[in-house]
């Protein structure tokens, strides 16, 4: 029984380094994407979707002048009003993607936490089968941590006992 214990111990503190190994790796790749978007900005992919938002802002806007000087005033201020949607979505797009990723990562588990609300993204992960089997473990390797140790000071004691006797029995 002592063996078996052993053994679960040994494996189940593997997988609690796994995971912790896999915190410290996430918490490096966050810390490392917010220096990359501090030094370089947002993403290419997003600076051209920026422009193309802006674009359209503008191109509404030159509209509206041009319909105003035609005195069409209905139809310019429907272009001023889409040309400001469209400089919305742009402002937008722009935060998101100039905003740093926040330091979501579990603890228990490792996984990312990825959602706008923190607090809910936290339920929810916690609810995750993932997260709950590494609440398990963990809790099932302090168990066995402390059986491993009571049983290791029950030996010695009787050990010690026996060795007391000066090996006479």
């Amino acid at each position: 029984r002592g063996g078996y214990e052993r053994a679960l111990k040994t494996y189940l503190e593997e997988l609690v380094r796994n995971a912790d190994e896999w915190v410290s790796r996430e918490r490096r790749n966050i810390a490392e994407a917010n220096r990359v978007l501090e030094e370089e900005g947002p993403s290419e992919v997003a600076k051209i979707k920026i422009k193309e938002l802006n674009d359209q802002a503008a191109k509404c806007l030159s509209e509206a002048e041009e319909a105003a000087d035609r005195g069409n005033v209905e139809s310019s201020k429907a272009l001023v009003e889409m040309g400001a949607e469209w400089k919305r979505k742009a402002d937008e797009l722009e935060e998101r993607a100039l905003a740093k990723r926040g330091d979501d990562v579990c603890q228990i588990c490792g996984s990312r936490m990825e959602s706008g609300d923190v607090t809910f993204a936290k339920f929810q992960h916690s609810q995750g089968k993932v997260h709950q089997g590494y609440v398990k473990i963990r809790e099932w390797l302090h168990d066995i941590r402390k059986k491993v140790k009571d049983r290791d000071e029950r030996e010695e004691r009787e050990r010690a006992t026996r060795g007391d006797r000066g090996g006479r029995e």
